[in-house]
């Protein structure tokens, strides 16, 4: 599964920064090289990357920066959004924020490490939190597909086909079910 995240400035900086490599941050920014993460972004979004990447007290390589900047415009997707009339603690936090609420539809996620920048909302989530979705679902699909190959060897019952939506959490994305 696809999950589309905008990624405050703090996460990527965090995950260029790190050395340990199994580290939230750096986990979030490997799932967007791996496809799992679809970056959305915006022109004030990429700036900010740019211009925080780049301040010399963080000693980043000059590659470095480039091949991020370079994977979320190829990666990404650029939305422009509708003003919210939202009122955040720091408001060059906004655009990230709606940039967010403008993908709600795609069940877009805003990575952050500093939640209390905005508003207390269930897609504003930690790096950690992301990490956890994405392996959660994983397990979810691994699980799911081990259990529908044993109904189908072990099955000498019906194929039936139910809505979507009268399906319970983890398998409401799949809608065979095996009795």
């Amino acid at each position: 599964m696809k999950y589309y995240a905008v990624i405050d400035t703090n996460v990527l900086l965090s995950a260029l920064l790190s050395k340990n490599e199994d580290s939230a941050t750096v986990k979030v920014l490997d799932a967007v090289f791996e496809g799992k993460i679809t970056p959305l972004y915006h022109q004030d979004i990429l700036a900010e990357y740019d211009e925080v990447l780049h301040r010399e007290k963080f000693h980043l390589h000059e590659e470095a920066i480039r091949i991020v900047l370079d994977a979320v415009r190829q990666y990404g997707v650029e939305v422009f959004p509708q003003p919210t009339g939202a009122v955040l603690i720091d408001m060059n936090y906004l655009v990230f924020y709606e940039v967010a609420m403008e993908k709600r539809d795609d069940d877009a996620y805003l990575v952050t490490g500093n939640q209390k920048h905005y508003p207390f909302r269930n897609f504003i989530i930690t790096p950690a939190e992301m990490v956890a979705i994405i392996e959660n679902n994983i397990m979810t699909e691994i699980l799911f597909r081990f259990y529908l190959s044993q109904a189908v060897i072990h099955s000498i019952g019906r194929l039936c086909c139910f809505k979507k939506e009268s399906l319970s959490y983890p398998f409401q994305n799949y809608l065979l079910i095996i009795h």
